[in-house]
């Protein structure tokens, strides 16, 4: 075979064999069993026919491709795309896919990891939202609660104050219009106006009166209006009062001093005063019984 010159098909077959044999070391490769330890032995039988059965394709006789084939492959490989190709010529010629971007296989013996969820974020935003706009309509029912709290609390000062005027007028109105009842008038004193005028109403128990004063001007600053009865024992405060300008003051009170036989009003510092010191604007004695 090393002549160059060309053999039949079984010849070949014959000299592939006969080759395999020599390289075996017999005729029989059985016969070579026990020539070498048992590790051994069994490495170089599998190499020995490994390497025989690598040599089994050169034992078949040559065949000529097609001229047809020959030119597309021929084709293929000069790059002329004009020329028709097999599906695997085209598949070969095709720029391969880009690599998947597929995870890594886990480790043996490990769990693989689940991806994060987004949808708890999504629910802990709505919440939020939520919670927020529930906090803001509380907050707003509270400050119209607290303004409602605050108008009904005016209301109901407001009508306490009506209240306690609607019953003073009632006992004022008992007060006049009771069997018994005096009366002494007051008029302007020396330094009081001569618009000045008043009237004191006093029940037959000599404890309960009513006050009424008109013309009176508005006091100074830091100054005010005081009402005294006199008494055998001495002047007794009954009270200080700061009229507007042309308005009607009205006093009341279920008790009065015992021996009462004057009444005046006199113009005090707003301080305080423990006994008449100011000028006298009224004064009037002498009580006189209605019919």
């Amino acid at each position: 075979m090393t002549d160059g010159a060309s053999h039949p098909p079984g010849d070949r077959e014959d000299g592939v064999v006969e080759l395999a044999l020599e390289r075996l070391g017999a005729a029989d490769p059985l016969a070579s069993r026990g020539a070498l330890p048992a590790g051994e032995e069994e490495e170089t039988l599998l190499r020995l026919y490994t390497e025989t059965l690598g040599a089994l394709p050169y034992a078949l006789a040559p065949l000529a491709p097609p001229p047809a084939l020959k030119g597309r492959l021929f084709a293929v490989l000069a790059g002329d795309e004009t020329q028709e190709v097999s599906g695997l010529a085209r598949r070969a010629a095709l720029p391969s896919p880009p690599p998947s971007r597929t995870a890594a296989p886990a480790p043996p013996g490990s769990f693989p990891v689940p991806a994060p969820s987004r949808w708890p974020l999504r629910l802990a935003a709505a919440l939020a939202v939520a919670l927020l706009g529930a906090s803001g309509w509380l907050f707003l029912e509270n400050q119209e609660q607290r303004a409602d709290l605050v108008r009904l609390d005016l209301e109901a000062r407001r009508l306490a104050g009506a209240l306690e005027e609607v019953g003073a007028a009632r006992a004022n109105v008992a007060l006049l219009t009771s069997p018994g009842v005096e009366f002494c008038p007051l008029r302007p004193g020396a330094g009081g106006p001569l618009a000045a005028s008043g009237m004191l109403f006093v029940a037959a128990d000599h404890q309960h009166w009513y006050l009424a004063v008109h013309g009176l001007q508005a006091c100074p600053q830091g100054r005010h209006y005081q009402l005294w009865f006199h008494t055998a024992e001495g002047t007794v405060a009954a009270g200080a009062f700061d009229p507007r300008p042309g308005e009607r003051v009205e006093l009341h009170s279920p008790t009065m001093p015992t021996g009462t036989r004057a009444v005046s009003v006199t113009l005090e510092p707003a301080t305080g005063a423990t006994a008449p010191s100011g000028p006298q604007i009224l004064y009037g004695e002498a009580l006189t019984r209605l019919l």
